[in-house]
């Protein structure tokens, strides 16, 4: 029987193109380079093309596209990461850091950290 590979959800990929483009913030970077980044999680290139083709409805980023796939799928070229972007992934990840935490209270779990002060006090 074939190993089937799950499908990443749209949703982290979003969230990992915008953590690649922060970490070259403010240089607009190569497609290419994108794009070899993202076939290490099997992410095709028209999987990408959507994925991107959201994040600059959203103003999240911004590129230059040539027409290769027709309207649907246009070729990008270049793209960086948008000040609002970024505004939103530290957002984002506040709101992750807030809920995880959250989460670590309701089970008494107690970071190793704090755990360590407690034995000094």
């Amino acid at each position: 029987m074939e190993d089937k590979k799950e499908e990443v959800p749209e949703s982290l990929l979003r969230l990992m193109v915008l953590r690649f483009l922060d970490s070259r913030y403010p240089a607009r970077i190569e497609y290419k380079e994108l794009e070899k980044v993202m076939e290490v999680i099997d992410c095709s290139p028209r999987r990408l093309a959507r994925v991107l083709a959201y994040l600059k409805e959203k103003e999240f980023v911004e590129g230059v596209t040539a027409e290769a796939f027709g309207d649907e799928y246009p070729e990008w070229l270049t793209v960086k990461i948008t000040a609002e972007g970024i505004d939103y992934l530290e957002q984002l990840e506040e709101d992750i850091r807030e809920q995880v935490e959250k989460k670590e209270r309701e089970i008494g779990f107690q970071p190793y950290s704090q755990q360590q002060e407690k034995k000094n006090e």
